[in-house]
């Protein structure tokens, strides 16, 4: 790393750089999770918040990434294909919104119409986590996905994602709080949240 600083303070400013780097990483990965690769596709999550608080709602949202040239299904997905699903694990007294699904394209193939998404989807939910977190412990978001990627094939898939995040007196936005903030003033229905049957 070359710091075009006078030479008393190069150490200084390229340490504090170091440190603000380390920390901008360690927010970024408590906001989403690893990628699951499966054939055609890499899905995951975000959040809205770095870190949360007790009994605060919050979104996250379900992270589709298919190959280049396939696709995935909106919930009505039309002539034929399957709408992504997913089944939430939480252990305590958390609500979970139904999916809030963005405008789908169009797709047309050999006279079938379908509606579903190309390129990277974020499908969000919200979450409103129980009143009586410890401050300073874990939260944990996790669920089972089930999908449809298609392209002159298609391949029913499963992945399970995982989420942790802090729990704080305040919450936090992540780097992801803009984008799905866009999300949300994009979706075609209204957003008040809904309880998911399970």
């Amino acid at each position: 790393m070359n710091c075009l600083v006078a030479p008393k303070m190069r150490s200084f400013f390229c340490a504090l750089l170091l440190c603000f780097s380390a920390l901008v990483a360690h927010t970024q990965a408590s906001a989403e999770s690893p990628l699951v690769q499966n054939p055609n596709i890499r899905v995951g999550l975000v959040s809205e918040s770095s870190e949360i608080a007790a009994g605060q709602p919050f979104w996250v949202a379900l992270r589709l990434l298919p190959d280049e040239g396939w696709h995935t299904y909106w919930r009505n997905p039309g002539d034929t294909g399957l709408p992504t699903r997913v089944k939430w694990q939480f252990s305590d007294a958390t609500n979970v919104g139904v999916i809030q699904w963005p405008i789908p394209e169009r797709i047309d193939y050999l006279g079938l119409i379908n509606f579903g998404y190309h390129g990277e989807t974020l499908l969000l939910t919200q979450i409103q986590p129980p009143t009586n977190l410890e401050v300073g412990s874990e939260y944990l978001i996790q669920g089972t996905v089930k999908y449809l990627v298609c392209a002159d094939v298609c391949i029913p898939g499963e992945a399970d994602v995982a989420l942790s995040l802090p729990v704080a007196d305040l919450p936090k936005p992540s780097h992801w709080s803009g984008r799905l903030v866009e999300q949300m003033q994009a979706l075609p229905q209204s957003l008040e949240p809904r309880i998911a049957e399970f």
